[in-house]
């Protein structure tokens, strides 16, 4: 468990340098996991609304409910859950009355305490505080190792084991000690030996107590912190666009993501196109060559009719880009722009994709067919009131087999035909699509959605909503590469193997 949710971690623990593949798993409902307790079978996790978790077939189940509190630890005594909070209480809870009881045997001296670790073994309960280590049996509490701040309690080769914040691991003897000079945040035990989860990373210890690593930190965190807004497949990279912290490049065999671009910036699309990228950001468009590097960039100052450019299409040497304030076309001889004013629906425009001899380009006030000699002379207006559109908000558009897909923030989804006849996708009626969150692979045409996870059609008639295993419902940006799907959300990436998807839509 981590602040990325409950990572299961598979790969050859035997080798020295295993291969790792990472699950996440988040509650559905945006809930923040807190604490941990399995055995190895059972799988308990404490939230932060105080929910006890139980996770089985990779999804979530409430057994029990205690007070709310983020730093909150767990345990499990006579096969029922053991609460501690910061505020010192000590809760278990009771069937019978379905509600968690403070513990009476547990000190008030020492309840005045934060209780930073649970674990337990034949004896009773183990309690771990910020000076030391307590067992409460039916007999009262006793201190079994003082002056030590423990944060994390084991049973390993029948004796007990405590890891603390300053960064040592030790027996209760003392006669075995690792230092890690990093806090240690859990122990399990795995057979012959100890796992210690720490700031560095998963390490594994031997009954000498040498340690050494397994996993390093980063490589639990294979994409940058925060809401991904673009993704794109890029030959053997994805690449990944944030909401403020630039582009970053990832390589799925030599995890974690780094930074290749654009640092402190606003992503919100990328185009790979032969030996460029072109990435439409909050503060202009940038062309980057094959190592990621800026070559140019075009902001308002240039021409384009606002700085803040969010989408981008390459066609016929020219470059067609959306922006807060219309579209504009750059060719070798310049930047013409047009807006509202030339018969845009709007002046704000969040997609744009070609359809046909036009160019469509959709935003807050419905869709616009571009054409004509030029390129950029207004066709038709398509919107709620000439009865294309459920909504005129026009978040995402896909050219998926000569038909035009069009994605609405709040209407759902609604697929135009080369004569402009509208068939509107019932089973998303009322969905919020994502801004740019649209993606075709093979005949499957597939959404992002702000609550529903990922919404898939073949005919655009029948839809199905994936929302599991995803990180989150909340789906903002979507990319393929060769046997597997990328989402991105707000609590970062996922890679879904192609054939699972594909079996969901059989």
């Amino acid at each position: 468990m981590s602040p990325e949710g409950l990572l299961v971690l598979h790969g050859d623990w035997a080798a020295p340098a295993p291969t790792v593949e990472i699950e996440r798993f988040f509650p559905a409902d945006g809930a923040t996991l807190v604490d941990l307790w399995t055995d190895g079978q059972t799988v308990l996790l404490l939230d932060n609304r105080g929910r006890v978790l139980q996770f089985a077939e990779n999804r979530f189940g409430e057994i029990a409910r205690a007070t709310p509190d983020p730093t909150a630890r767990l345990g499990l005594l006579n096969r029922q859950p053991v609460v501690g909070n910061a505020g010192g209480d000590l809760a278990v809870w009771e069937p019978k009355s379905e509600k968690m009881r403070s513990q009476s045997l547990w000190p008030k001296e020492v309840g005045e305490r934060a209780v930073q670790a649970i674990a337990v073994d034949q004896q009773g309960l183990l309690v771990g505080t910020a000076t030391a280590l307590w067992r409460v049996d039916s007999l009262g509490a006793t201190r079994l190792l003082d002056h030590f701040a423990v944060s994390a309690i084991a049973i390993w080769n029948d004796q007990i084991w405590v890891g603390g914040p300053a960064g040592e691991v030790r027996d209760l003897s003392g006669e075995h000690r690792i230092s890690l000079g990093v806090p240690v945040h859990r122990l399990r035990p795995d057979g012959a030996r100890l796992l210690i989860a720490a700031n560095d990373g998963l390490f594994a210890a031997d009954p000498s107590g040498t340690a050494v690593s397994l996993i390093a930190a980063e490589q639990l965190k294979p994409v940058p912190e925060g809401y991904l807004a673009a993704l794109a497949g890029a030959g053997d990279r994805v690449l990944v666009g944030t909401l403020n912290r630039g582009l970053w490049a990832l390589d799925p065999e030599n995890p974690p993501a780094r930074p290749a671009a654009l640092e402190n910036l606003g992503i919100n699309q990328i185009v790979p196109d032969g030996p460029n990228t072109w990435v439409a950001t909050t503060n202009g468009l940038f062309q980057l060559d094959g190592s990621l590097k800026p070559v140019h960039r075009w902001t308002d100052r240039d021409g384009l009719p606002h700085r803040y450019v969010t989408a981008v299409v390459t066609e016929n040497r020219r470059l067609i880009v959306g922006t807060s304030g219309g579209v504009a076309q750059i060719t070798p001889g310049g930047i013409r722009a047009v807006d509202a004013f030339h018969g845009l629906a709007g002046n704000q425009v969040y997609c744009l994709a070609p359809f046909g001899r036009e160019l469509a380009a959709g935003g807050l006030a419905g869709l616009t067919l571009l054409g004509g000699a030029d390129g950029l002379t207004v066709q038709r207006n398509l919107n709620v009131a000439s009865g294309h559109l459920p909504h005129n908000w026009v978040n995402a558009l896909l050219p998926h087999e000569e038909r035009l897909w069009v994605g609405t923030y709040g209407g759902g989804i609604v697929v135009l035909d080369a004569e402009g006849r509208a068939q509107p996708a019932a089973e998303t009626a009322g969905v919020s699509i994502n801004g740019g969150a649209a993606i075709s692979v093979g005949n499957v045409a597939i959404f992002g959605t702000l609550t529903k996870g990922l919404a898939a059609s073949r005919d655009g008639r029948r839809w199905i909503f994936i929302d599991r295993p995803l990180l989150s419902p909340n789906v903002t940006a979507l990319a393929a590469t060769p046997g597997f799907l990328w989402v991105g959300g707000d609590r970062g990436l996922v890679r879904l193997p192609w054939d699972l998807l594909r079996r969901r839509l059989e």
